[in-house]
């Protein structure tokens, strides 16, 4: 018999993604699921002692940064603030993702040709992030850690990320 746990993985599924499913036509979701992992086995989602399930996972990503996060360009004010979403440190540099969750690296790399004009963010036009998030560097996670476990290294390096 092979046994299955919930997956690690923090990605919450918003409101936003289940409305989209559902005006798809090819979806009925349930908007009381707490977490992707639910929809798999919902026992995963049960309180200690059996008594409701928990919370959905809040999702951070933009969260209060107004319209210029999801309509300006991703190297402005609503990306760069407090927050940290843009990152110019090349790939070797390690921080803490947004919403410290995660320990990552900035998705900043070089091209070997330039960028469509539209997304240029830098004085050289070759520099960017992934192409998949319209080359926007940002902070992705490493898989094997997150700031709030693994003891002193993952709070170390959290204190010592960018806010």
């Amino acid at each position: 018999p092979t046994s299955f746990s919930p997956p690690q993985a923090t990605s919450p599924i918003s409101n936003i993604t289940l409305a989209l499913f559902e005006d798809s036509g090819w979806f009925r979701p349930n908007y009381g699921v707490a977490a992707p992992e639910c929809f798999f086995d919902p026992s995963w989602c049960g309180l200690p002692g059996g008594e409701g399930t928990r919370p959905r996972k809040p999702l951070l990503w933009g969260a209060g940064r107004g319209c210029g996060f999801v309509m300006g360009a991703c190297d402005g004010d609503a990306w760069r603030g407090d927050l940290g979403y843009f990152c110019t440190d090349y790939s070797h540099a390690r921080g803490c993702t947004v919403g410290r969750r995660a320990v990552g690296r900035c998705s900043r790399m070089v091209y070997s040709a330039d960028l469509p004009r539209q997304f240029q963010y830098f004085a050289d036009a070759r520099v960017g992030g992934q192409r998949s998030e319209d080359y926007c560097p940002v902070w992705e996670a490493f898989s094997n850690y997150g700031c709030g476990e693994g003891g002193e290294e993952g709070a170390d390096m959290a204190r010592r990320s960018r806010a």
